[in-house]
């Protein structure tokens, strides 16, 4: 049993990992000491966003990004450290599962309350009433996830297939 729960963990891991690029943001350009370019949520306040699906491109003046569901695009009205929303859009299409509408209702409601960027450690914080966490990166494509699914997959079978000791 102990055996089965460490490959569950080690899936979980693999695909959490495959799930975003390492290193910094693709656009090496930064503004008050924000990298501009892609990023990757993985936490809402004290919660961690395992399915790490949701990216966030900030540009001098603005922001675009893609939710579970939606792509919304913004303006800001400050420069950075500083951020606040001026004005955000995005699409209207609905969520296949409750769970990713509530992720991205928090995280559009945290988005446009936010007030302060902070990097940090190769971590970006927006921080306002709730505060956001990203790495760098972007999240996965669908044939990347099916990769690492088959590979992960591929691997377990290789482990079942080994006598135990």
């Amino acid at each position: 049993m102990k055996r089965l729960f460490a490959l569950t963990a080690a899936a979980v891991a693999a695909f959490g990992l495959a799930a975003c690029e390492s290193g910094t943001p693709r656009d090496a350009s930064s503004e008050g000491g924000i990298p501009m370019g892609d990023f990757v949520l993985v936490g809402i306040g004290a919660d961690a966003v395992p399915t790490r699906n949701v990216r966030l491109n900030l540009v001098p003046g603005g922001l675009s990004g893609e939710g579970p569901c939606n792509s919304y695009r913004g303006t800001l009205s400050t420069k950075f450290p500083a951020f606040r929303v001026q004005e955000m859009t995005w699409t209207d299409m609905s969520c296949r599962l409750n769970i990713e509408t509530r992720l991205e209702e928090r995280y559009f409601h945290a988005l446009t309350q936010a007030n302060q960027a902070v990097y940090e450690g190769g971590v970006l914080k927006l921080m306002g009433p709730t505060y956001l966490t990203f790495e760098p990166g972007r999240p996965a494509t669908q044939e990347e996830l099916q990769a690492a699914a088959a590979a992960q997959l591929a691997g377990q079978n290789a482990l079942q297939l080994q006598p135990l000791q």
